[in-house]
């Protein structure tokens, strides 16, 4: 957490600094909409390799460290192909995407997109790699990766206040975070003895298990990622200024989430992996001891956030470009959306939970019946309600979430009683 905090804390800085140069307005929304869905293969693939690498790598080194060692080389090949092709896909994809004139954007938010987009694709290779890493030395419960995700945020602040503020410098220096944060991640695979090489051939004995989970888990991380991505979308369809003034809310309230959230799945998964041949009660205690404390810490920091959000964001934003009227549209969302904190540390929680038991088809029955409730509630929410809606759907989407698998592991433990 202090890892993951202090990399967030480097982040929020950047934002301070964005903030000031750019304040709302075109630039802004052209950088979010090209960062945001250009990060969104990243995340997949960060999700899925960390659900199914980590608990994989964890049993393998305990048996086998010969095995783990062919079985991580053999990863690290595959991050190096899925990189270069999701990244050059991607990047013509969304080219297509906003030639096509269906991304929403104004003509001075596209004029921006069309400088950045050339650069901004190559983070997905390099972030590919550097994720892939991280789930190696979280195998080995070594935590320096949470720091490292602050690098292109280091980068990008340095850039806002020694260069001129142009889109231009705001996309290169956010391609050269990404490569300071795999360059930095390589150094500790190093150290662990984590990195011996690269394999492109795959023995079939070391991924015939491994490849159902990772599948399944997959479509659980493109369902996950398809609800920001359509948020995103949304945002993008509003008056100009929306998709900025949703990014800076999402930007505060992040830093919330990382304190608290982020560090759950990377710290719990691996500890409930350890456990999981353990007695089932001692399991549940587990659980249990965990979502009251979450509960409590999260809740008490939604109730300071929302009522103070207004002082937050003038604090961290009111300078330069960045005006009074931006400070209350920015807060008004932020006192909304910080409420998804307790759901989404029980989300997290109960689906970590999940996955240890290796329940990997329910996860994704369940993400798959929270898309549908996106898809309906959520657009019901938007439609009637603009930005401010979009801000609602984004609670009610966690809280829907945390009580199916809540209701999923609760039938189960009854089942089992009878």
């Amino acid at each position: 957490m202090i890892f993951a905090g202090g990399a967030k804390i480097v982040g929020l800085s950047k934002e301070v600094a964005v903030a000031a140069r750019f304040g709302i307005g075109p630039a802004i929304d052209a950088y979010l909409f090209l960062f945001n869905i250009l990060s969104t293969p990243v995340s997949i693939w960060y999700g899925t390799v960390f659900a199914t690498a980590v608990p994989a790598m964890i049993r393998l080194q305990r048996r086998s460290p010969g095995r783990a060692d062919r079985f991580r080389a053999q990863l690290l090949g595959l991050s190096l192909v899925a990189g270069g092709i999701v990244g050059g896909a991607a990047g013509i994809g969304l080219y297509v995407f906003v030639a096509a004139g269906l991304s929403g954007l104004d003509a001075e938010a596209m004029r921006s997109a069309w400088v950045m987009l050339p650069w901004l694709w190559l983070m997905i290779p390099c972030l590919f790699v550097a994720q892939y890493g991280a789930s190696c030395l979280m195998a080995r419960d070594l935590h320096t990766n949470s720091l490292y995700d602050g690098a292109p945020a280091l980068i990008i602040l340095l850039a806002m206040l020694l260069l001129p503020a142009t889109v231009r410098t705001l996309a290169i220096a956010t391609v050269l975070g990404s490569l300071l944060q795999l360059a930095l991640t390589l150094h500790s695979m190093v150290r662990s003895g984590d990195l011996r090489g690269i394999a492109l051939r795959y023995s079939s004995g070391l991924w015939k298990g491994f490849w159902p989970v990772f599948v399944v888990m997959l479509g659980v991380q493109c369902l996950q990622s398809v609800s920001s991505v359509i948020d995103q979308l949304i945002a993008a369809q509003l008056p100009t200024g929306s998709l900025s003034t949703f990014g800076y809310a999402l930007r505060v309230q992040g830093t919330f989430f990382t304190l608290i959230a982020l560090a759950v799945p990377r710290v719990l998964l691996p500890a409930l992996t350890a456990i999981a041949d353990a007695d089932a009660e001692e399991k549940r205690r587990f659980v249990r001891r965990w979502s009251l404390f979450l509960g409590a810490v999260s809740g008490a920091v939604a109730i300071v956030v929302g009522l103070w959000s207004r002082s937050i964001v003038q604090l961290l934003f009111e300078r330069g470009s960045f005006t009074a009227q931006d400070t209350a549209a920015v807060a008004s969302l932020l006192a909304v959306m910080v409420w998804q904190l307790p759901f989404y540390t029980w989300a997290m929680l109960f689906s970590q939970q999940r996955i240890s038991d290796g329940h990997h088809r329910s996860v994704a029955v369940i993400t798959a019946s929270v898309l549908a409730f996106k898809l309906t509630v959520g657009l019901a929410l938007v439609w009637q309600f603009g930005l401010f809606g979009l801000a609602v759907s984004a609670v009610a989407v966690y809280a829907f979430h945390a009580g199916a698998l809540w209701f999923s592991r609760s039938r189960e433990r009854q089942g089992d009683s009878s």
